[in-house]
């Protein structure tokens, strides 16, 4: 029995259970409500409210925009990796085509849609229909805000570390042009520098011992001698 070599040759499809984003989901909407827990409690403690009641409804709100606005989030840039999980589903062949990773523009966008989701989730579930709206928007803000920023702070640590690598290997040119009175050496040639050394050492110590025992036999030898 032959296989179908079109098949055999096509890359495997990169496939996104929705499981995995459930489980990422909830884990961040856990971190998020812990975080709306402490926040409640310090408010209801300053307001002199039971501080019971406002851990619980700002755990409650924070876990909720946390976990939507992560499964929105990732369900947007891994939507083909879903499809791909869907027809695999259906049966169908799902398509192998390269997937290539999120530019900053798909990324923004995600997040920009993800906040206004969970905004108008969080409105809908803890406030009233009239707060839908303005919840949207707000998050989308948030969102759309939070990863430029985050987005900056990342150009920022990359430009610093490829400067660092620029300037790094801009020694290392100037160490290995003859003209310079220093070497980079790496570890084969440094401990080959170490056992060179080593070893005139050696020689030399053997010369001193020589040195101290011919000093020695010439001490012996007048005592040696006849005594009139």
């Amino acid at each position: 029995m032959q296989s179908d070599p079109a098949s055999t040759s096509a890359p495997a499809a990169r496939v996104t259970y929705p499981s995995a984003l459930l489980a990422s989901a909830l884990e961040v909407g856990g971190l998020t409500g812990a975080g709306g827990v402490l926040l409640g409690s310090a408010q209801g403690i300053v307001s002199g409210s039971p501080p019971v009641l406002f851990a619980a409804i700002a755990g409650l709100q924070w876990f909720t925009a946390g976990s939507a606005y992560w499964a929105t989030r990732s369900a947007i840039l891994n939507r083909r990796g879903l499809q791909a999980w869907l027809d695999i589903k259906r049966g169908a062949s799902p398509d192998a085509s390269e997937i290539k990773p999120s530019s900053r523009t798909e990324k923004v966008q995600a997040s920009t849609i993800a906040g206004g989701v969970s905004g108008g989730i969080v409105a809908a579930v803890t406030r009233s229909r009239s707060h839908v709206i303005p919840g949207v928007v707000m998050f989308s803000i948030f969102g759309f805000a939070g990863q430029h920023l985050y987005e900056l702070a990342d150009r920022k640590h990359a430009a610093s570390a490829d400067k660092r690598a620029d300037d790094k290997s801009w020694f290392r040119k100037l160490a290995d042009s003859r003209f310079s009175p220093v070497k980079v050496l790496s570890e084969d040639e440094y401990e080959q520098l170490l056992r060179d050394k080593l070893l005139k050492v050696q020689v030399e110590l053997a010369l001193v011992d020589e040195s101290i025992e011919k000093l020695r036999q010439q001490q012996i030898k007048p005592l040696d001698g006849p005594q009139e």
